[in-house]
C-alpha cells in the first residue's frame, strides 16, 4: 500500500456529530502519509534521537511519540529498534555512494580522486557522525555490528580497488588501502563539524603526499570499482530485518 491504514492514525474516532468519545469536539485527524515519506520521517527522527541522547534512547515508543504516528504504523516500517539502526547505517552508506561517485568521476589521477573524495567526506560528516553514534563495530547488538563491519569491508575494498589500479603489489595495496581509509574517514569526522581554516587542506597534504610517495607517477585514470558497489547493493537487498 502507498498510504498508511486509517487504523494506524492517532486521535479519537468522532461520532456522527463530529465529537469524540469524551463528548468534546474531536481534533482533526492527521492525514495519512505515503509510506516512503513516513519511513523517511521515522529515520530522520531516529537519527536525531541517537545524536542527541545516544543509541539507548532509541525505542519504538520514542519514535511513535515524536513522529505523531501510532505504534502499529512504526512497526509497519521496522520490526524493532535494531532494524531502525540497520536502516540508518544503510541510508548513510547509500547516501555516501550516491554523493561521492558522480563527483570523483572526472578525476584524471588518483591524487585528484582523493582530493575530491576528502571534500565529499567533510561535506557528509553529519552522516558519518550519526553512524558513529549508532555503532563503532562494538554495539551490544550483533546484527548491527555485522552490517557496520560489512560496510567497513566494502569501503576498504573501494580503496583497495583504486590502489590496485595503480600498484602491482597486492600486499602493499591491502595495507595502504586500510591506512588510507582510516586516515581519511577518522580525520574528516574529527574535524568537519568544527572545521578551522586549513584542517581539510592539511588532511589532503598528508594523504596525497603519502600516496605520491607510494605512487610517484600515477598515470592510470582511477575508476570507482563498480563490482564493489554492486556487492554493497546486494548486501542490502539480502537483508531481511525490515518487514515488507
Amino acid at each position: 500500500m502507498n498510504f498508511e491504514g486509517a487504523s494506524g492514525m492517532l486521535g479519537d474516532t468522532p461520532d456522527a456529530g463530529g465529537r469524540g468519545a469524551s463528548g468534546t469536539a474531536a481534533a482533526p485527524k492527521p492525514k495519512p502519509m505515503r509510506r516512503a515519506a513516513r519511513r523517511e520521517q521515522l529515520l530522520g527522527i531516529a537519527g536525531q534521537i541517537i545524536c542527541d541522547e545516544g543509541i539507548g534512547a532509541l525505542t519504538m515508543s520514542a519514535l511513535a511519540e515524536r513522529s505523531g504516528a501510532a505504534k502499529p504504523i512504526v512497526y509497519e516500517h521496522f520490526a524493532n529498534r535494531e532494524a531502525v539502526a540497520i536502516a540508518l547505517l544503510d541510508e548513510s552508506f547509500d547516501r555516501s555512494v550516491a554523493y561521492v561517485t558522480p563527483r570523483v568521476r572526472e578525476a584524471r589521477t588518483i591524487y585528484e580522486y582523493l582530493d575530491i573524495a576528502i571534500d565529499c567526506l567533510f561535506e557528509l560528516a553529519k552522516d558519518g557522525l550519526k553512524v558513529r553514534h549508532v555503532t563503532n563495530g562494538f554495539s551490544s547488538t550483533s546484527a548491527v555490528n555485522q552490517v557496520y563491519l560489512l560496510q567497513e569491508q566494502r569501503s576498504h575494498e573501494v580503496f583497495w580497488g583504486l590502489l590496485r589500479q595503480q600498484i602491482a603489489d597486492e600486499t602493499v595495496t591491502e595495507v595502504a588501502a586500510y591506512i588510507l581509509m582510516q586516515m581519511i574517514r577518522q580525520a574528516s569526522l574529527q574535524y568537519a563539524e568544527r572545521e578551522r581554516p586549513g584542517d581539510r587542506e592539511t588532511l589532503k597534504r598528508m594523504v596525497i603526499g603519502a600516496i605520491r610517495n607510494l605512487i610517484p607517477d600515477a598515470r592510470t585514470r582511477p575508476t570507482t570499482p563498480a563490482d564493489v558497489l554492486e556487492a554493497a547493493a546486494r548486501d542490502r537487498q539480502s537483508r531481511t530485518t525490515q518487514p515488507r
